[in-house]
């Protein structure tokens, strides 16, 4: 059975392939008008809400942060590639107000870094949920455009010293208009403390870093088929 770090070696081969050393290729025009169609009708496809229940995607990111260590070091990581999965369970429940939501289950998280070395994973032992919650009322059909939120717990390797975090890190992206949420910036609500993790459990034990802020930019849709 491959480890997370083969699999993590992967992705990040997988990333660098895709998105190239910074990223910055992700705007390129199609060379064709076949690819323009195509591109257009995938944004249609994205904007339809219907879809959302009971859907699976994939999804590559940048994310920007700054770590505060414990003893005053402020690292800035710009543009860190990453990749998410995330599934939308099929009921839609209707809130007191009439607002339409969706449940979400965050199964793939994975970003890296190299200088500093920085390397963010899902945690396997908790479970990183979220919603997406329609701004109008209605069905599933007005859950987009809608607030999306993740409450994420993660295991951030910081220069070869895995750490975890005790409360979530809580990250929503106020109005997204596609599904998955191409185009939508999520940003943390607060600073968010990570432990040495084998201290995770030890009440008294202090952070070892906090992620004092942290943006992530929703990049491009990926098709991955199943096996």
């Amino acid at each position: 059975m491959e480890t997370y770090q083969q699999v993590g070696a992967q992705l990040r081969a997988f990333l660098q392939a895709f998105m190239g050393p910074s990223g910055a290729d992700h705007g390129r025009l199609p060379s064709d008008v076949s690819a323009a169609a195509a591109i257009a009708a995938a944004i249609d496809r994205r904007r339809n809400a219907a879809l959302v229940p009971n859907s699976r995607h994939y999804a590559t990111v940048l994310a920007y942060g700054d770590f505060i260590l414990a003893e005053g070091m402020n690292i800035r990581c710009e543009a860190i590639q990453g990749i998410s999965g995330v599934v939308a369970l099929p009921s839609v429940n209707t809130l007191a107000a009439g607002y339409p939501e969706v449940q979400l289950k965050r199964f793939l998280t994975h970003f890296f870094f190299e200088n500093p070395s920085v390397v963010i994973e899902q945690n396997p032992h908790k479970e990183s949920t979220g919603y997406l919650r329609g701004a109008s009322k209605g069905d599933a059909n007005a859950l987009l455009p809608g607030r999306a939120s993740f409450s994420q717990f993660l295991i951030l390797s910081l220069n070869g010293k895995p750490l975890a975090n005790r409360e979530p890190l809580v990250m929503t992206a106020e109005r997204v208009e596609q599904w998955p949420p191409i185009s939508s910036t999520f940003v943390s609500e607060r600073p968010t403390d990570f432990y040495e993790i084998n201290k995770l459990d030890d009440t008294s034990a202090k952070p070892f870093a906090t992620l004092a802020a942290c943006k992530a930019e929703t990049i491009t849709e990926l098709s991955i088929p199943d096996r």
